[in-house]
């Protein structure tokens, strides 16, 4: 803690913003902002120096790869990392979506290996498959269940087996992406937009935030920061193909596990951002908000999809 309680005014040459509003703190003797009622340090704000962080991802351009992975190791002690970063260190919007984008990456790249492994394995099963259902069409053995239906919706059985056992590229795409392909690279771009869905939901909030003049990159920043961690989804989807492939695992434990990994990632990402209000923001009532919004992000998602769903009958 710093032992400075007053600043000669004289000596400052320039303005002294509020970190978290830009309210001009000239002439005042208490480090707090009587517009937003942000609490600080005087040589956080004074001090060229101090406004540097040792690590973060935004501050160090010249070590990329350092950065990145001292930032998602420090996130990882969020109450330590919100402390140690506040907003009178300067931000960059483009860095901050860069360390979006590269732990986003991860969980992008990882869904359409598993996608792509799906597609692959479907294929080779159906070279199997295929001649075997054809020739027992052939030989009489029925492979649907009811026969009048079956010709109302294929006009031969060939039809039916380029249909349900495709072979080629194009159609095992587009089959594997029917059944649960398409879904999981639906629930994973969702999950990879969280972050960006979480900040307009902290839009409902807009009338209070106007009032405190908190700027929105203080939003992303919490938001960003704190669902690094979502790196992990793509580390357990990479991990869970392998296990497939190798037969540890079959893909029916795959698809149970996985929404298990996504509300595990969702909670963590809960309890971090309201560390983040609490430290960094300095919000009132940092955890009713947080969960507030993710309420209502929820509540909004749902709405969207039960509207979809109606639409598709």
């Amino acid at each position: 803690m710093s032992a400075i309680t007053s600043v000669d005014w004289e000596a400052v040459q320039k303005d002294v913003l509020c970190p978290l509003c830009d309210y001009n703190l000239r002439g005042l003797t208490e480090p707090r902002c009587p517009e937003c009622g942000y609490r600080f340090e005087w040589p956080d704000v004074l001090d060229p120096s101090r406004r540097i962080h040792s690590y973060v991802f935004e501050h160090h351009p010249d070590r990329n790869m350092w950065s990145f992975w001292k930032t998602l190791l420090g996130g990882l002690r969020p109450r330590r990392f919100w402390l140690s970063l506040h907003p009178a260190q300067p931000y960059s919007p483009r860095r901050l979506v860069l360390y979006w984008l590269i732990y986003s990456s991860f969980t992008l790249v990882a869904v359409l290996l598993a996608v792509s492994w799906m597609c692959v394995e479907t294929s080779r099963r159906n070279r199997v498959s295929r001649p075997i259902v054809l020739a027992q069409a052939q030989n009489g053995v029925p492979i649907y269940w009811h026969r009048e239906s079956f010709l109302e919706q294929f006009d031969s059985i060939e039809q039916y087996v380029d249909l349900m056992y495709p072979v080629d590229p194009i159609p095992v795409i587009r089959h594997v992406l029917s059944l649960l392909g398409g879904a999981l690279i639906l629930i994973s771009l969702l999950m990879i937009s969280w972050p960006w869905l979480s900040v307009l939901a902290m839009s409902v909030f807009g009338i209070s935030m106007r009032h405190a003049r908190v700027r929105p990159i203080h939003i992303c920043r919490s938001a960003l920061y704190s669902f690094d961690h979502s790196i992990l989804v793509g580390v357990s989807i990479i991990l869970s193909v392998g296990g497939i492939v190798t037969r540890q695992l079959n893909l029916q434990h795959f698809f149970l596990i996985l929404p298990i990994i996504y509300m595990i990632v969702l909670i963590v990402y809960i309890y971090r951002l309201c560390v983040a209000y609490t430290k960094y923001l300095q919000f009132h009532w940092p955890i009713p908000v947080v969960l507030t919004s993710q309420f209502l992000l929820c509540l909004a998602l749902f709405v969207v999809f039960m509207h979809f769903s109606m639409r598709s009958f």
